[in-house]
């Protein structure tokens, strides 16, 4: 693990424990490094909302490896909340699958995006992928005409959880008061 990635992880782990995420054991076989939880009332998202964020890194990543990744956390979720409600009767799901990679294409930046996240009955998949070099963070810019009032939110909390810009930001306001 290069020690950029390193730094990257600790910093992680302190900004999720910050916005109320706990770690979580890593699934056999999911191919995750980190993987976390939080979960909150929520009138807007059905009553309970549980939020779960899986992290991958991958020196170089292609399209399917993305839409892989998005995939394989949203079932490892699943899993997790098995026999916790069913979902859309007070309660929802939203998945955060991150990759992070040393050396993102053009293409993949432009199909992160524009691509439509995973929306089913009570539960939404939002992935991202981070460039560790730029630290720039990409993820889905489309808002489905459903999704006027969640998806704002969910770019939002994206950029909040995952990207060190936001960080810098947040550090400098934290630090004033």
């Amino acid at each position: 693990m290069s020690e950029r990635l390193e730094q990257y992880y600790k910093y992680l782990d302190g900004w999720m424990a910050y916005y109320g995420f706990t770690p979580l054991a890593i699934p056999v076989d999911s191919g995750l490094e980190r993987f976390y939880k939080m979960t909150r009332m929520e009138a807007s998202k059905f009553g309970k909302n549980d939020r779960y964020v899986g992290v991958k890194f991958m020196p170089n990543v292609s399209i399917n490896d993305y839409k892989e990744s998005a995939f394989k956390v949203y079932g490892v979720s699943r899993i997790d909340r098995q026999f916790k409600g069913i979902l859309g009767f007070g309660s929802m799901m939203t998945t955060y699958p991150l990759l992070i990679t040393e050396n993102i294409s053009t293409e993949l930046a432009s199909f992160a995006k524009s691509y439509s996240p995973l929306r089913s009955r009570a539960t939404v998949e939002f992935p991202s992928v981070l460039d560790l070099t730029s630290t720039n963070l990409f993820y889905s810019q489309k808002t489905p005409i459903w999704g006027a009032l969640y998806y704002a939110g969910f770019r939002r909390e994206v950029y909040s959880y995952f990207s060190p810009s936001s960080w810098k930001e947040m550090s400098g306001s934290i630090n004033k008061t």
